[in-house]
């Protein structure tokens, strides 16, 4: 043998393994680049990446965003942390009722400041001006406020002029707008505008504070509802792989949905991927069983039989 094929004998294995790390490594790669291509059609609710048409204007002075991370910005400063989790809480109740006057009492209750009305009152004040402070540091020194706090009438009220922009109002709005007047067609752009906005769930720290359960859960159907249609959308004009890509969105927000894995299942097999159709089936299955105690409904079950009978109708390597 050679002193070339001893070397190669003897450094076979190194070049083995070389080769499977750079196999892993364009993978890895392949599934990044992947990834970007899904964040471009779909943005994900970690970003804070929001859609041009739905940006913050050239003359808003403060940008206030609720949905997933809290934090407001505005030209000279970008706060995100807070002296303390009852200033953070005043403030975003607040923001759920713009221009609004809130009692008092109302307040010291959903903010549970304390049980005794006097002691309430004097920690709502404290509370009230560490919040002033706070919302101090986004004027200059020469601008009138555009988000400011005023006491009326044992109430306390958020204003918010109209150069102040909030992601979930902007999200509302374009809920209202989704489809087109006198038609049952959803516009795809508005829908993506939606799902731009949405980078999560309203306030999603305060998960177990209950004066955020109302608002939440309302956003999340105006979310869950857009996405729907939109998924509805593709799979008439005959595009199940981006059907698919929607209601993995929505079934991780709604896991019990059975129309969704209806849709889900169908647009697998209008790819003839019977395997995962079925994987999905199982999912269902195992989800109403886990949380409801329930089998899936006929239309889910019939296709079951169907799924499979598709499945044993695959020739091997065809």
């Amino acid at each position: 043998m050679s002193r070339l094929e001893d070397f190669l004998e003897s450094t076979k294995d190194e070049y083995s393994q070389l080769i499977d790390s750079l196999t892993g490594m364009l993978e890895r790669l392949s599934a990044m680049r992947q990834g970007l291509d899904n964040f471009e059609k779909f943005p994900s609710g970690g970003t804070d990446i929001v859609p041009l048409s739905l940006r913050p204007s050239k003359t808003t002075r403060v940008s206030i965003f609720t949905l997933g991370r809290f934090y407001i910005n505005s030209p000279n400063v970008h706060l995100s942390t807070w002296p303390n989790k009852r200033t953070e809480s005043l403030l975003q109740l607040l923001l759920l009722y713009p221009n609004t006057r809130l009692d008092n009492d109302y307040l010291i209750e959903e903010l549970a400041l304390s049980q005794k009305r006097a002691a309430g009152l004097s920690s709502l004040r404290v509370t009230v001006h560490e919040v002033r402070k706070i919302l101090t540091t986004l004027v200059e020194d020469d601008e009138d406020p555009s988000i400011y706090i005023t006491s009326e009438h044992g109430s306390y009220r958020l204003n918010l002029s109209e150069n102040v922009w909030v992601d979930y109002i902007e999200f509302e709005k374009a809920c209202s707008d989704l489809v087109k007047p006198g038609s049952h067609a959803i516009e795809p752009t508005k829908a993506f505008n939606i799902l731009g906005l949405y980078k999560g769930d309203l306030f999603q720290e305060k998960l177990y504070d209950n004066w955020t359960l109302i608002p939440r859960e309302r956003l999340l159907d105006l979310y869950l509802n857009a996405v729907w249609r939109l998924a509805e959308h593709y799979s008439k004009v005959g595009d199940p792989a981006t059907c698919i890509d929607l209601l993995k969105r929505l079934l991780e927000k709604d896991l019990l949905n059975e129309g969704a894995y209806e849709l889900i299942i169908k647009s697998y097999m209008d790819l003839h991927r019977y395997s995962s159709a079925l994987q999905w089936f199982e999912i269902c299955k195992k989800n109403l069983r886990d949380e409801l105690n329930i089998r899936p409904n006929h239309a889910l079950l019939a296709m079951e039989s169907v799924i499979k009978n598709g499945a044993e109708g695959i020739k091997p390597n065809s």
